[in-house]
Formats: structure tokens, sequence, C-alpha cells
């Protein structure tokens, strides 16, 4: 008995509590009662977000959402008095194998007018799955479990929000890891169009009789959801309409702002598809999902509760040098000549291969040197204000971009003729974050030197930065047209190519970059990650590696864990993410990733635990 209430059977079991069935003894009728394990009692937290799904659910008043009837604690157990549904599970009606098309429609239909009542009370559900959906005799559906929900920032009330925003701390994953939003899986916040994606899952599932994202453990499931692409219903279910299959589409774009932006938009859609009513989508236009971010904000799940790690496959798209010129080897014998264009000369391979250890070091030295024999010599200045530039993006030190800006400026006022000064200018300009400024300089390089390479290739940097890419691609083949021996071009083409989840385009792209630049590491950290993102993950290892090989990157051993860690390699994750911190001792996410592969790891659980702290006590500093 918990005080009027006869435990009758255990009929549901999860993360947040047992489910009754139940008798009440004063009203005679049945129950169901949520009881919060006794092991979990000790935790304030976890009791607190027990008792919040108990007040979030009966603040909402739908027939297709389960009734609560009252919330108690009687001899120090915490329990939800809710009412009983008799009836099966979604997943009971799917495994079945009973699911026709019209039913999809009217199970989904049903399922969206109760987020919809949710949504408008500025509730989301996150963790919508089958197992959470009752279906009664006479078909009507009924949501339940609202344990998981978190009030949005629209309808919630700024003093609660508050507080139930501290039960979920950034990175921490809640919610059913098979039916989760890419921006869930991540641990980012979510909203309501999170909701429209797990239900999209539902409706994927209902249909085609398996999930759109799989997986055989729980990192490459997460994998899937956040970088994979389902195939069409279509192809799996011959009575499919071509319409589900956009539907579907948009409900599962990896980007929450191109999904349905309501889940009355996708109820619509659901009851056009039900009365073979042509759906008319308007601006909506079919395309292939793209990827939530890009790779250096992303962060994968790699446990279902607790353990993100981050993959951030850091692109190292920089931005190519600006003068046209193929790296070589140069042998590092004492300068003796006093000759500024000598120097100057001697500079420029240096500049172009600013990827290789020392190169921008001994560049700089030289372009000094010049100047120092030749004050007014405007190439020399455009070239310290260039490698500048290539220094702040490997340390990030304003103080060089401010030289870089100092010297850019001083070779336009030398030479204002000078094209390179003002690309090098534009250059500058642009990653100082002065667009305008950058757009007007490169306009009149344009007008000096309209088949100048380097011109095109600043504007498409431009284009990229402020997000017309298409306009950015024709900028980048224009400079390809004016300079196929140039590896830069080919590099920024890769990345455009990337960024739009055209991956075996963006493969090829950095391929025919590796083609003129074979000692370029950047160029294989980039061919890796085109490579890992169509799930070659030996070939995107084997890049990552000779890129390790030219130049060690502590960005790029983590990188290469993961990769290791996602095909169950262990020992070879936790060899590359030891190299990781000891290269960047101070970064917290390495340090989590490699904990999190220790505890993969046999008898090493301690070293686990001393690589958990460690990251905590970095992320608090």
């Amino acid at each position: 008995m918990l005080g009027q209430y006869r435990l009758l059977e255990e009929i549901g079991k999860g993360g947040m509590g047992i489910v009754y069935k139940a008798q009440d003894t004063r009203l005679r009728r049945m129950v169901a009662i949520k009881v919060l394990p006794p092991e979990a009692t000790a935790s304030d937290a976890r009791r607190e977000r027990f008792i919040r799904e108990a007040q979030t659910a009966s603040a909402l008043n739908n027939q297709h959402i389960v009734t609560i009837h009252d919330i108690r604690n009687d001899s120090g157990v915490d329990y939800i008095v809710m009412e009983y549904v008799e009836g099966r599970t979604l997943r009971q009606v799917i495994d079945a194998g009973e699911l026709t098309l019209a039913k999809c429609y009217d199970y989904g239909k049903q399922i969206a007018a109760a987020l919809s009542a949710a949504h408008a009370a500025g509730i989301v559900h996150r963790d919508l799955k089958p197992n959470n959906v009752m279906m009664t005799a006479t078909g009507l559906v009924k949501v339940l479990d609202f344990g998981l929900a978190k009030l949005s920032d629209s309808g919630a009330d700024p003093s609660t929000a508050s507080t139930i925003t501290q039960l979920t701390h950034a990175g921490t994953i809640m919610g059913t890891p098979a039916y989760m939003s890419p921006e869930q899986a991540q641990g980012h916040t979510v909203d309501a169009r999170s909701d429209i994606f797990s239900l999209g899952i539902v409706l994927y599932e209902m249909a085609a009789g398996r999930r759109p994202f799989r997986g055989d453990t729980i990192p490459a499931l997460v994998h899937d959801i956040v970088y994979g692409e389902p195939a069409p219903v279509t192809q799996l279910n011959a009575n499919a309409p071509r319409d589900l299959d956009t539907t579907l589409q948009r409900a599962l774009s990896k980007r929450a702002e191109e999904r349905f932006q309501s889940v009355d938009e996708l109820r619509d859609a659901l009851v056009s598809l039900s009365s073979g009513t042509p759906i008319a989508w308007g601006g909506v236009t079919r395309r292939r999902l793209a990827p939530a971010g890009r790779w250096l904000r992303r962060h994968v799940v790699l446990a279902a509760i607790t353990a993100v790690i981050a993959i951030a496959i850091a692109l190292a798209l920089t931005v190519p040098a600006t003068r046209r010129a193929i790296a070589t080897r140069l042998a590092f014998a004492p300068i003796v000549e006093n000759d500024p264009y000598r120097l100057y000369a001697l500079s420029t391979p240096l500049v172009a291969a600013y990827y290789k250890p020392e190169n921008l070091d001994r560049a700089i030295e030289l372009l000094q040197r010049a100047v120092s024999k030749k004050q007014d010599y405007a190439a020399a200045y455009a070239g310290l204000a260039e490698a500048h530039r290539h220094k702040f993006r490997e340390n990030n030190d304003q103080a060089l971009m401010e030289k870089a800006v100092q010297y850019a400026r001083h070779a336009v006022e030398l030479d204002d003729q000078l094209v390179l000064a003002r690309v090098v200018l534009a250059d500058v300009t642009l990653q100082a974050g002065r667009k305008p400024e950058a757009d007007s300089t490169f306009q009149l390089a344009l007008k000096m030197d309209p088949l100048n390479s380097n011109v095109h290739l600043g504007l498409a940097r431009l284009r990229q930065a402020q997000g017309r890419r298409q306009e950015a691609e024709a900028e980048c083949k224009r400079a390809i047209e004016l300079a196929p021996e140039d590896w830069s071009p080919q590099m920024l083409l890769g990345k455009l190519y990337y960024e739009s989840a055209r991956y075996p385009e963006a493969e090829a792209a950095f391929l025919a970059g590796v083609d003129r630049s074979p000692d370029n590491p950047l160029l294989y950290r980039n061919l890796g990650a085109a490579q890992h993102m169509q799930g070659r993950f030996p070939d995107a290892a084997a890049a990552f590696q000779k890129s390790l090989a030219i130049k060690p990157d502590p960005i790029l051993y983590s990188n290469l864990g993961t990769l290791y860690f996602f095909q169950g390699l262990y020992t070879q994750a936790a060899s590359a993410l030891e190299k990781a911190v000891q290269l960047s001792p101070n970064n917290y996410m390495f340090w989590s990733n490699l904990a999190d592969v220790y505890r993969q790891i046999p008898d090493r659980g301690s070293d686990a635990g001393d690589a958990y702290l460690r990251a905590i006590q970095l992320l608090r500093e």
C-alpha cells in the first residue's frame, strides 16, 4: 500500500521510476502509480526532477495527454498518481506489424496534437518515443511521461524557469538516444523543434518498420543521428507516397531552422497525406540533409546519460596565402645577402607554406631584414602583414592581428597601386571582423586587376563569411581557373562543399589540393574530415596520420582518438588522446575525451576518474 493506493502489478520501468497498476481504495478506480526507486531518493536533484514531472504534466489538459491526479509522499516515498490507460504501447503496435499508412497518419496527428498543447504551454517533452505513447482499444492516443520535460523560455514563469534550468546542465544528455534530435544528442539547448525531430523518427519507424538512424553501440547510434542520412521511406515501403518522404525529410532536418517550425505545420502535412491532398510546400525544396553546425562546435555523445566527447574535427580551413606560390622545402642556411629583393623572394615560399613549423618565424625574420634595408618596400610590408595574420590564426594573440593591420595599412600607404597590398589589407580587415571595409577594398583590387586569382580567392572568403555560399563557390572556381597550380583555392572550395554537406565533392577538392601540395598537413586533415563524414573511418585515420607526421597537433590527435573510439579501438584511442593532452594539457575537453576512452579499457577505471577530475578542474577555471 501507498497511502490509499493498493499496488497490484508492475507495468513499466524507466530511468525516472517504476510504474505500477494500482487501485484507489477510496474512490474505487484503477490508477497508475509512478514511484521513484528507493535507491534514488538520496538525490535531491532527481527527486526535484521527478516532482517537476507531475507539476509539468498536471498543467496540461488535453485528451491526448495522460491525466495527472495527484502527487504524494508517504513514508518518505515520492510518487505520482496518474490516469490508468488500458491498451498497448505504440512500441507493441509497431512490433506487431499491424500499422497501415492510414494508421500511421492518424496516430501521428494525435501525437502532434498532444505536443501542440504542451508547446503552447511552453513545455518541451524531450523524450518522445513509442514506449511513451499508449493506444487504447478505440484508437485514442495518449502521450505519457513528461519526466524529462523542460519549460521553454517562451512559456515559462521566469521565477520557475531559472530553477528548472539548473537541473539539466549543459552537456548532460536527457532522453532516449534512439529518438533524440541532433542538438539534444550534443547536449545543446533544445526547443519545441527537438520534439518535431523525435516525432519524425517515430513517424518514420511507423511507416518503414525500422528507425531512420541506427547503430550497434550508443556512440555509433548518436553519430548516425548527428551526421547520417536516412534512406527514403519510399524505398522501404512501396505504398508510401513521395510527399511522405518530403514531410519526413523536413521533420528530420539536422538544422532546427530547416524543420517544420511548429508541430501544427507537421500535423497539417499529415492531414493532407491522410486525405490524399497534395501538400503545398511553398518555398520548401528537397535538399540533402545538412549537419547541425560546424565540426568545430560539435560535441558527440559517447555514453547515454553523462559522457560527452568532442569530435571537434576543427577543419583548419585557414585562409589561403594571398600569393600564388608553390611551397617548396628550403634549406635554412645562413642568409648573408643584404639585397632586400632577394630577402623578399626567399620569404615568399615560406609564407605560402605557413602550415610548416618555423616557416612563419623565418619569413618574418627575412622580411624585417628586407624593410630595414629598404624602408619604402611596400611588398615586404604586405608580406609581414600576411605572415602575422597566419600567426594570429595559430596563436589567437590579438597583438599579432594588430601588427598585421598596421603592416597592411603601411603597405597601401607606400604603394596604393600594389594589388598585393590591397588584397592583404582586405584579408586582415576581414579576419578582424570588418566585413564592409574588406568588401570595398576587395572591390577596388578587382577593378585594378580583374584577372588576379588572389583577388577572386579573397572575395570567395568574404562571400563565405557573409553566408553567400553560391557566390563564394563561383569566386573560388574562378580563382582555380586563373591559378590552376595553386592549392589554396582547392582547399577553400573543399570547405565550401563540406559546409554544404557535399562530402564526396569536398574530398575531391582536397585531393586536388594534395596533388598540388603533397606535404600540406592542412589538406590531409581536411581530407580526413570529409572521409569521416562519409563513414570511412580507416581512410580518415590514415589521412590524419599523414597530417600528424608532418605537423603534430593536439586537436588532430583528439580527432584521431575519436575515430578509433567509434571503431572500438580503445587502446589506440587512448594513445592518440594521451598525445593530445601532452601537447595541450589545459584543454578540459581533451581530458574528458581521454576519460571516456579509459572507461572502456579494463583496469583503467582509476585513470578515468583522475582524467575526469582534471577535466572538471580545468572547466571550472
